[in-house]
């Protein structure tokens, strides 16, 4: 008798699987193009392919072919996608579009937030903070800086944070300055997942 008996039922096919006494067979998929799995009749959803193009495994969900698990891409260097320079005052919450440095894909970047002390008068703090664009969480990813009076100017906080993207890959970024202290602002993306 055959380790692997032939099974008729989708209860046979389960036991089989979930049976930790035998062994379950290989799943193999023929790689398609995404122009041969574009011209599959696949009318129900449920339906995986390899996709030979993207080099990803996709399923058919909502009459879509979507990726199966998410593909994280690091940027070989960072890319700068907001710069400020001596600022004294507020920025609210403001869209900063990520499509320049990530993929029309992607839904969550990584991101470094930098800012940087030019000068102190009387002391201050500073704040930068994101978020997905269009939410409003009680804590957002932020870093802070803060100086006193008498403090020297050259003060620096760093932080890398995960952000949503919206379906257009923006974000939101807000930098909230209290005293009297002018800072630059960077937002850098180091990486994304789509």
């Amino acid at each position: 008798m055959s380790e692997y008996p032939k099974t008729k039922t989708d209860k046979e096919v389960q036991y089989l699987l979930a049976d930790g006494s035998r062994r379950a067979r290989k799943l193999k998929l023929e790689p398609l193009t995404t122009a041969q799995r574009d011209a599959l009749d696949v009318p129900n959803d449920g339906v995986i392919v390899f996709n030979s193009t993207t080099d990803r495994y996709e399923k058919r969900y909502n009459a879509a072919w979507e990726p199966l698990s998410s593909l994280m891409v690091w940027k070989d260097a960072s890319e700068s996608a907001l710069s400020l320079t001596s600022k004294t005052t507020d920025v609210a919450y403001t869209d900063l579009d990520l499509t320049a440095t990530t993929s029309a894909n992607a839904k969550v970047a990584y991101v470094q937030l930098y800012l940087y002390v030019n000068t102190v008068s009387a002391g201050g703090m500073a704040v930068l903070a994101v978020r997905k664009n269009g939410t409003t969480p009680d804590n957002a990813p932020a870093i802070l800086v803060s100086t006193t009076k008498g403090d020297a100017a050259g003060a620096v906080a760093v932080g890398c944070v995960w952000v949503g993207c919206d379906s257009g890959q923006v974000i939101e970024y807000l930098l909230d300055i209290t005293g009297t202290i002018n800072v630059d602002a960077s937002i850098r993306v180091l990486a994304y997942m789509e």
